[in-house]
């Protein structure tokens, strides 16, 4: 049906939507169901092209609602963060993480250090069984990443060697 000008063609629209809610209402309703994955795709694509306006936006919005946004974040990090990602990896609860820091004094199991601006770290066995996937203990990052993560139980030898070696009172210059 063509329509003189661009206004009657939107006017028509507007008359027809409002003539025929029902209906176009019903077919929205399956069109969304049945086009989940690609609104998924169309939103994921806008996000890509238009991620700098969209990253600004979000600043704005959190430099005027300081408050606001602390308190979404602290919901989302007490309700489903940080406790939820332990029960997931780790099969422990934050009242279960809570006891063992208080178990080690506050502080890093290995080098004693208190934990700085992140917490400390579970330490755990790495096996895809989840009856042997213990959990050790709590480290801070460095001694979780540079000490401990790098290594594994077979090399347990080479750090009692490594200990031997730091505590010896052998000075070359006697020889």
């Amino acid at each position: 049906m063509p329509f003189a000008s661009k206004k009657r063609q939107r006017e028509y629209g507007r008359k027809y939507v409002v003539e025929h809610k029902e209906q176009k209402c019903a077919y929205d309703k399956t069109y969304r169901a049945n086009n989940l994955l690609k609104k998924h795709i169309v939103a994921s694509v806008y996000h890509r092209l238009h991620r700098v306006k969209i990253n600004k936006r979000s600043k704005t919005w959190r430099k005027d609602n300081p408050e606001r946004f602390k308190s979404v974040l602290r919901k989302y990090h007490v309700a489903k963060g940080y406790p939820a990602r332990l029960k997931r990896l780790y099969n422990i609860t934050i009242e279960q993480y809570e006891k063992a820091l208080a178990l080690q004094g506050g502080v890093c199991k290995l080098c004693g250090r208190p934990p700085g601006k992140k917490r400390l770290a579970v330490d755990h066995v790495h096996d895809t069984d989840p009856i042997k996937k213990r959990v050790r203990g709590l480290l801070d990052f460095k001694c979780n990443k540079y000490l401990i993560g790098r290594y594994k139980a077979e090399h347990a030898g080479l750090f009692r060697k490594a200990a031997d070696y730091l505590e010896s009172d052998f000075d070359i210059r006697a020889l």
